[in-house]
């Protein structure tokens, strides 16, 4: 309809209405796409924070004083909430203390693994030397006999 002239006053007003009216729509639409990209990129900055967030959330937990009663805050020692910290204080602790026995019966064994490897290497060694020997000693025999029958 805009390619086409325009036969009254009129109709000229119109499209130029027409035109104007697609030229707000056109600004609007990018405006719209705009708005939308800049959402998704702070999306995902907010997403990416809030992981840096969590991961030092759970750097901070892990090395969270052991200590129950240490802010110079008073407690009600009998109450539920501070025995169940107790509790769980207790629980992590013991979970510490065999995640460290694993850790050492892991090392253990890995200690023992390796000199029995190392064992084993050595004699791998040893009986590649001995048949290296040996082969040098054929070696030598076979020039002598070389030379032997060249002379010959």
């Amino acid at each position: 309809m805009l390619d086409q002239e325009a036969k009254s006053k009129r109709e000229e007003a119109l499209v130029d209405a027409l035109r104007e009216a697609e030229t707000r729509l056109n600004f609007q639409k990018g405006r719209v796409i705009q708005l939308q990209s800049n959402m998704v990129l702070q999306g995902l900055y907010c997403k990416r924070l809030q992981n840096q967030l969590a991961a030092r959330e759970r750097k901070n937990k892990k090395g969270k004083n052991s200590r129950l009663v240490g802010d110079g805050m008073p407690r009600l020692l009998t109450g539920d909430d501070f025995y169940q910290k107790v509790v769980e204080h207790n629980e992590a602790q013991e979970q510490a203390e065999a995640e460290k026995e694993t850790r050492r019966l892991a090392r253990e064994n890995r200690a023992a693994e390796k000199a029995e490897w190392k064992r084993e290497d050595d004699a791998r060694k040893a009986r590649n030397a001995e048949r290296k020997a040996q082969w040098k000693e054929a070696v030598k025999e076979w020039e002598v006999e070389r030379d032997l029958k060249r002379t010959q």
